[in-house]
C-alpha cells in the first residue's frame, strides 16, 4: 500500500511472498517428526552427532535447493520498482528491521 504498487508490481510481490513462505515451510521440515527427533537427542545418553549433522544438511541442502527461486521472485519484485519506490522500501525495512535489530545489538 505505502509502495503504490501497479498491479505488475504486486503481482510480483504475491510471487516473492510465495517463495518466502515455501522457503520458511522448506526450513522448518517435518516439524512434529524434527522436534521428537531433537527431544530425542538431547534426552539420549550420547547426543549422536552424526544424526544431528544430518538434520542440519538436510535443512540446509532445502535451502540450497530453494535459492534460485527466492532470489529470481527478490529480483522480480525487485528490479520493477521505480527509485522513490525502493528508497520508500528501504526505509520500510529500516523501520521493521529496527525491530530485530534492537535485540540482536543489545549485547553491544
Amino acid at each position: 500500500e505505502r509502495l503504490n504498487l501497479d498491479e505488475q508490481q504486486a503481482g510480483a510481490l504475491e510471487v516473492l511472498q510465495q517463495e518466502l513462505q515455501e522457503t520458511r515451510e522448506l526450513m522448518r521440515g517435518g516439524e512434529g517428526e524434527d522436534r521428537q527427533t531433537l527431544k530425542d537427542l538431547v534426552s539420549a545418553e550420547s547426543f549422536d552427532q552424526g544424526l544431528a549433522l544430518e538434520l542440519i544438511t538436510q535443512r540446509t541442502s532445502a535451502m540450497q535447493a530453494q535459492a534460485p527461486e527466492l532470489v529470481a521472485a527478490a529480483a522480480g519484485f525487485l528490479d520493477g520498482l521505480n527509485s522513490e519506490q525502493k528508497q520508500e522500501l528501504s526505509e520500510l525495512m529500516d523501520r521493521f528491521g529496527n525491530k530485530h535489530g534492537r535485540r540482536a545489538n543489545k549485547d553491544n
